[in-house]
């Protein structure tokens, strides 16, 4: 593998960023789309390649790496490619009242600048390159740094880099702790930093330091909800896929169940024989089952089954050689148990019964009311309409899990303590970019203007007094605009055009 990026370097790497930056070749549309299809080679010709790194890091097979690693990624470049000059045109802001029309004010997404893209080891592929291709659309130029915990995947993305892009537009760091400080030490437009709450804290710390922007997309403890409505074998598998899909290592991932308490030991059978039906031969004889990351977080995972006052009905087997764990459900913990007082990031399954969709809701709320994602599996519209309604989540998914992450130009991202401000598709470019305003005043605007100047005279008044938003809505009843706020406009359209042409004439 190669050598850790030195410490040293670290302040030559983002100059050459700005540097780069400032030069302007990635303002241009066609050159960003041209480096997004270099992206977009450097997955598709190196499938295989990429897969056995995720395979070292990670233990996914390839089935797996396919879907959640390169799949994704590759039809987010293409949204993008399709897209960015659509998306990248000059726009009039809707709403601009008649009167400003004709200083002809429009919006531009224009990229920011540097960005330092810090991506985390569960998903080192698809979320490193849908981060950096947001950014390239967006026309920015990137320093990526991938994490430590991932080192196959981040030095066989670094070494293709080298190939596929332009060195000058996209820069890698490899390393860990050290080159992440230095990093962060810089001066960046935007920092875009996906994993946990921790160390986004620190990391907004060192931003300040320099008024750096930051984007973050974090986790949670993402609920899912099982009504009597529902279609439990269908409910089940999908709990079992959540929990089992990387050994749950998944910021959407089903974090913990609530199901009804008239069907919870159906459940509890039906989710048993989803992860047999997965796993024929066992989850620790099967090669192609994730292992976890190492084994500090080895260890957690299995402290949280091990320590829990809850009842282990499923799995509970672990395989200390291969960091496997199997997919353990426990039904009844706690509310005050570890198990459901951090983000498990494992196989962990915890289930709670409830009475009642009301008391599911106000349970989760009390768990964790910014959570990433929210499932909720049900036979009826209006569970979904009430759980809507009362809850606040990234996303909200309706009888399936974790896919809403996959969905090509769909907005991915939290809200509070589990993220901000999603990205993908047209979101991507509104994270990457800023929205500049433009006004092309006519050279004689200021004859227009001329009410507002000095002198003041009795005339002037009269216009500013047709100018000025009146008594323009009821006072009571339905709010709608009223005929007397656009005969305003008019008439102060007029006045403004007659004093212009006596300006005109008296020229």
């Amino acid at each position: 593998m190669a050598p850790d990026t030195p410490v040293s370097a670290i302040p030559g790497i983002a100059a050459k960023a700005r540097e780069e930056f400032n030069a302007g070749r990635t303002r241009d549309v066609e050159f960003r789309k041209q480096m997004l299809r270099d992206l977009y080679y450097l997955l598709y010709d190196n499938i295989d390649e990429i897969c056995d790194a995720v395979k070292k890091d990670l233990g996914k097979g390839k089935l797996e790496a396919g879907f959640t690693e390169i799949s994704g990624a590759l039809e987010e470049i293409q949204v993008l490619i399709a897209n960015v000059a659509k998306w990248t045109k000059p726009k009039t802001p809707p709403g601009v009242p008649f009167k400003y029309k004709i200083l002809m004010p429009r919006t531009h997404l224009e990229p920011l600048g540097t960005v330092l893209v810090l991506t985390p080891w569960n998903y080192p592929v698809f979320l490193t390159v849908a981060t950096v291709a947001a950014a390239i659309a967006a026309g920015d130029t990137v320093v990526v740094k991938m994490s430590e915990l991932a080192p196959y995947s981040a030095n066989v993305l670094a070494s293709l880099a080298s190939k596929y892009l332009d060195p000058n537009v996209f820069q890698f760091v490899l390393g860990g702790l050290e080159q992440a400080k230095a990093l962060n030490a810089q001066k960046f437009d935007l920092i875009t930093y996906t994993g946990n709450g921790a160390v986004a804290k620190s990391i907004l710390r060192a931003a300040a330091e320099n008024l750096t922007p930051v984007h973050l997309e974090l986790g949670g403890k993402n609920p899912a909800i099982i009504t009597e409505t529902s279609d439990l074998a269908a409910s089940a598998r999908n709990v079992a896929w959540s929990k089992s899909m990387n050994s749950g290592q998944t910021c959407t991932s089903i974090d913990y169940v609530l199901v009804h308490e008239s069907v919870v030991n159906q459940f509890v059978d039906l989710f048993k024989a989803a992860i047999d039906s997965y796993f024929p031969d066992g989850q620790l004889n099967t090669p192609e089952y994730a292992h976890i990351i190492n084994e500090r977080h080895f260890d957690r995972v299995l402290n949280l089954i091990n320590d829990t006052k809850g009842e282990v009905k499923v799995g509970g087997k672990s395989n200390r050689d291969t960091l496997q764990i199997e997919s353990t459900l426990v039904l009844n913990p706690s509310l005050d148990d570890p198990i459901l007082g951090e983000e498990i990031f494992g196989s962990a399954v915890p289930v709670l019964t409830y009475k009642s969709l009301e008391e599911a809701v106000l349970t989760t709320l009390k768990i964790d009311d910014h959570p990433l994602g929210y499932y909720l599996f049900t036979g009826t519209t209006a569970d979904f309409d009430f759980v809507q309604k009362r809850t606040r989540s990234g996303a909200l998914v309706k009888n399936a899990s974790v896919i809403q992450a996959a969905i090509p130009a769909v907005p991915f991202g939290g809200v509070g303590s589990s993220g901000d401000r999603p990205y993908h598709g047209l979101s991507s470019l509104e994270v990457f970019s800023y929205s500049r305003t433009t006004v092309k005043a006519p050279s004689k605007a200021y004859l227009l203007l001329d009410t507002l100047f000095h002198p003041v005279t009795p005339r002037k008044l009269t216009i500013l007094k047709l100018m000025m938003p009146g008594d323009s809505y009821p006072r009571k009843g339905r709010v709608k605009s009223s005929m007397f706020s656009q005969l305003a406009v008019v008439a102060a359209a007029l006045a403004l055009v007659g004093g212009l042409a006596t300006k005109l004439l008296q020229k």
